[in-house]
């Protein structure tokens, strides 16, 4: 006589076909949910439809913001305040001089480097617009100019009753980017699409939730690695050749465009164990230096660099253990935390990139990559759309894909640079 099971054993019939073990069938815990804040960050500071997938952004670096420029070649006479001096020829312009601009005179310390101070003078005339005399109206001691000596402007002064100077100007720059066409294929066979299969509603939907994700996924990394051919940013496209002589266009990322152009002095190597408060100081001025007027900038941050302001903000730094930062409150209007560094140049928003730290082999996970808001911008060509029943009609089953035409837009290098924290 058979009796029927009175335990829940685990073996037999009762366990591998009868038993419910799912506590929710149609719930699966992804480990990466949402990977993508560059790309969230950039469509929020500003999203431009471009006319052509090749396309050119206008720059401009005023002259007037540090107005200077060298001497090139020696005038050995002593100055002589209110005598006007021989012809000096000059190099090294920024910003036009002109009749009246009102110059501090410095000796050249190396690399450009004002050093001694000598005295102040005013450009009288001016020969052509590489040759110029100026006359002191104030000297310090008995000094001489001498090669690599530098102008400063500091102010502009006229003559009673004299008319408008000539007037200067400068010109605009180009900057170039393209948009990168990016296709996710998405296929199923019509067997697959019809079978019940716990883990999500259906395979179909599992498979349009995790390529979805890649799509995004892969579209982060071009913003953030992605080369253009070349690699000039100032430079028209020339793009290379794939499958079928198809043109290949790619998007220039916002790491390698700072690695190429920004300014060395932007892209700073930090030893964590050794950084002090005077250097944080430092480095933000040369970060901060070129700002927009609200002094604010974006960090795209690994783990690792975001842990070392996490233990600063409760420890201190080196030699200044009762100096620490301020990293609060957080902000979530993106979908994600975003952390407020304050510093005293600025206020730096740190945002955490999980595919920095994970998605790249952790080669990034030291970074934190600064942007300027209003510098970065995320460019369409043609709008992403998800592309249904793309399959041959023979096929038994369906294939749809993602598509995206985008690129990034960013200029003016010298106001994003990076940390690398090691």
């Amino acid at each position: 006589m058979a009796y029927g099971q009175k335990s829940a054993l685990n073996s037999g019939v009762l366990y591998t076909d009868r038993r419910n073990l799912y506590l929710n069938p149609h719930v699966t815990k992804e480990l990466y949910p949402s990977a993508t804040p560059f790309t969230t960050l950039i469509q929020n500071m500003s999203m431009v439809k471009s006319p052509d997938p090749d396309f050119k952004m206008f720059e401009h670096e005023a002259s007037w913001v540090n107005m200077k420029f060298q001497q090139n070649g020696s005038v050995t006479t002593a100055l002589t305040v209110g005598t006007e001096t021989a012809d000096i020829t000059i190099d090294g312009v920024t910003g036009q001089p002109y009749l009246g601009l009102k110059v501090d005179v410095y000796a050249d310390a190396g690399a450009g480097v004002p050093g001694t101070y000598k005295g102040q003078c005013i450009v009288t005339t001016m020969t052509s617009a590489s040759v110029l005399q100026v006359t002191p109206i104030y000297k310090l001691a008995s000094p001489s100019f001498a090669n690599n000596d530098i102008f400063v402007a500091v102010g502009q002064v006229s003559g009673e009753g004299t008319g408008a100077p000539e007037a200067t100007s400068d010109e605009l720059t180009i900057a170039w980017n393209s948009c990168e066409i990016m296709k996710t294929p998405v296929e199923i066979t019509g067997t697959l699409h019809e079978m019940a299969l716990r883990g999500y509603s259906s395979e179909l939907a599992r498979l349009r939730d995790d390529k979805e994700k890649q799509h995004k996924i892969l579209k982060e990394k071009s913003f953030l690695l992605g080369r253009r051919k070349g690699a000039d940013y100032t430079a028209a496209p020339s793009h290379i050749n794939g499958q079928d002589g198809k043109i290949l266009r790619t998007t220039h990322g916002v790491i390698p465009f700072i690695y190429d152009e920004s300014p060395a002095a932007n892209k700073i190597a930090v030893t964590m164990s050794t950084y002090t408060y005077d250097s944080f100081v430092d480095d933000m001025q040369i970060q901060f230096l070129y700002s927009n007027d609200m002094a604010i900038k974006y960090a795209i941050t690994g783990d690792t660099a975001l842990g070392y302001w996490s233990k600063i903000e409760s420890s201190g730094f080196l030699g200044n253990a009762g100096v620490t930062i301020n990293m609060s409150p957080e902000e979530t209007k993106f979908g994600f935390n975003v952390r407020n560094l304050r510093t005293p140049s600025g206020l730096l928003r740190l945002t955490r990139s999980p595919l920095m730290s994970q998605g790249m082999a952790g080669i990034y996970s030291g970074y934190m990559v600064i942007i300027d808001p209003e510098n970065v911008q995320h460019v369409t060509y043609r709008a992403s759309k998800y592309e249904t029943m793309i399959q041959d009609n023979d096929m038994d089953g369906q294939k749809d894909q993602y598509f995206s035409d985008e690129g990034l837009g960013a200029t003016l290098p010298k106001t994003h640079g990076y940390f690398i924290m090691s």
